[in-house]
């Protein structure tokens, strides 16, 4: 039994662990061919950590792990259709598979064949575990290859007013909450969100670190003068040895240092971006059916609310290391959890996830609590679907292309028939082609009313020695 097969992973700041669903699935068959009886996909359907369920220090709300269906709803491609006719094509031979006599091939180089016999009835697995090379097996006197298949590259769109005409701009109003004031007998006055006791463990660090330093220049008043420390909990990790024995809280010492003889007057000012701060704005429902995000980017770190409802712990100013993620990945090589990273030096979230339940059909609330300095210049509320769709037809096979949410496409902008080269959002033309491919295709959807429909890939096919195939790119 495989009772976590991962996805994808999920994000706690560091760089983003990309898997291709070619490795994915070779791992699914490669279980079964080897008498696997139970899978487990960790995560097979993405969410959103709403409220404070996200847990640990440092994790997002986004719950993805590159699932097949996404935190959104939106159907991952190619995950979500290879894996799906991968498991309609095991459950059509599971007999086979649990009754059947099995015999093992080697092919040398890493290359084998598992086949399972019973009443009549042949099912073949056909592995290439070799790191380097792509090979072609004849089974049977043909020819078997796994071709490449639909690539879905999802957009954000701005919030569109009702005419369509202008993208929606939030207009704020907002207070700060004073936090600093308090007296001798712990009593904070004017504020809604301190008490003078202990609510819960906390745990510090920075950037993942938990033991540091925190100096900062104050001024000081003749006679007594009161120190306030604020701290702020984002979860704990749930499991690892010695978790009773983690520093949590302020340890101290706390000192007061003269640094009389050292510190300059550079005359700077300080930032216009405070923290604790409440925002609020309105905004009406986006149209359509997408789902709804919010973008943050710019802020610091907080809490945010639509209608009254936590959409969860915001923390766009936590960045991935600037460094790792290589500039060419190569996916031929054993697989790994930190292969191909991705998103260094960015925002490891900038996207919160709004559900349409919680938005009414008129006008809704976005507040914020910001807890450190950010600003609202690039917030604004999106949505996310399919903007263009890629994918490559082998001879003598159908290909066949979906949409999001009963969309369909508008223009063809890649089409060959030869050796294209390149990814999806920018193919080139290979060496070899033929020129008439995208006048073909374009008149073929001009007269289809809808041209949407779902993609089916099977997972083996049969090829000559040498083949060629046609790569589109619709949006």
């Amino acid at each position: 039994m495989w009772t976590e097969n991962w996805t994808g992973c999920f994000n706690h700041g560091d760089p983003r662990p990309p898997r291709t669903v070619k490795d994915l699935a070779f791992a699914v068959g490669s279980f079964f061919q080897h008498s696997g009886s139970l899978m487990n996909y960790y995560m097979y359907l993405g969410g959103t950590n709403f409220g404070h369920t996200s847990r640990g220090p440092f994790i997002t709300t986004s719950y993805d792990y590159e699932a097949p269906p996404d935190e959104y709803g939106n159907l991952q491609q190619p995950k979500w259709v290879y894996l799906r006719n991968l498991h309609l094509i095991l459950l059509s031979v599971q007999k086979t598979l649990l009754y059947g006599y099995k015999r093992d091939i080697d092919y040398g180089n890493m290359m084998s064949a598992t086949v399972y016999n019973y009443e009549g009835k042949c099912v073949a697995f056909l592995g290439n575990a070799n790191e380097l090379e792509d090979f072609t097996i004849n089974f049977q006197d043909n020819n078997y290859t796994v071709p490449r298949c639909q690539t879905s590259i999802m957009v954000n769109s701005p919030n569109q007013v009702d005419d369509g005409s202008q993208p929606y701009k939030l207009l704020w109003v907002w207070r700060r909450e004073i936090i600093e004031d308090i007296r001798k007998n712990g009593l904070v006055h004017d504020s809604v969100i301190t008490t003078n006791k202990l609510l819960d463990r906390t745990q510090f660090g920075i950037n993942g670190v938990y033991k540091f330093v925190f100096e900062k220049n104050v001024k000081l008043k003749p006679g007594t003068n009161d120190i306030s420390l604020v701290s702020v909990t984002v979860g704990l990790q749930s499991y690892f040895d010695d978790i009773e024995d983690v520093p949590i809280g302020i340890h101290g010492p706390v000192q007061l240092i003269d640094y009389a003889a050292n510190i300059t007057k550079d005359g700077k000012t300080s930032s216009t971006n405070e923290p604790f701060v409440w925002y609020k704005t309105t905004f009406p429902s986006p149209l359509e059916t997408d789902p709804v995000v919010v973008d943050l980017l710019g802020l610091g770190k907080g809490e945010a609310w639509v209608n009254g409802r936590s959409i969860g712990r915001y923390w766009p100013s936590r960045t991935a290391p600037k460094y790792g993620c290589p500039y060419k990945c190569d996916y031929n090589q054993t697989y790994d959890g930190c292969k191909c990273d991705t998103n260094c030096g960015k925002s490891t979230q900038r996207y919160y996830h709004i559900p349409r339940e919680f938005l009414d059909d008129r006008e809704n609330v976005l507040v914020l609590f910001e807890e450190f300095r950010g600003t609202l210049d690039n917030v604004t509320v999106q949505t996310v679907t399919v903007g263009t769709v890629c994918a490559h037809a082998y001879d003598n096979n159908n290909l066949q292309l979906s949409c999001q949410g009963g969309r369909v496409f508008t223009d063809i902008r890649f089409a060959s028939f030869g050796d294209p080269g390149g990814t999806c959002g920018s193919f080139k033309r290979g060496i070899c082609e033929a020129p008439w491919a995208l006048s073909n295709i374009q008149n073929i959807s001009n007269h289809t009313l809808h041209f949407k429909v779902y993609l089916f890939i099977m997972f083996l096919l049969n090829y000559t020695d040498v083949y060629s195939f046609i790569s589109i790119e619709l949006s």
